[in-house]
């Protein structure tokens, strides 16, 4: 499903996919939760990348004569 969708205007200028988003955070706390149980150190932080295709929101089109939205 395209979650995205719902918001208008779109929350950033990139396109999103909140089902890999989602699957991400949960192996990123499942994988926390395990280190702790088995006394581990927690598993390093990971800098995610902005993934998705840029968009422009509406305010940010630009029409014919120049003038922005």
């Amino acid at each position: 499903r395209n979650f995205g969708a719902m918001w208008n205007p779109a929350l950033t200028s990139y396109t999103q996919n909140f089902l890999d988003m989602g699957e991400r955070s949960f192996r990123m706390l499942f994988e926390q939760i395990q280190a702790k149980r088995a006394g581990d150190d927690a598993p390093p932080s990971q800098v995610e990348v902005v993934q998705g295709k840029p968009c422009l929101r509406a305010s940010e089109r630009a029409y014919g004569d120049g003038e922005i939205a």
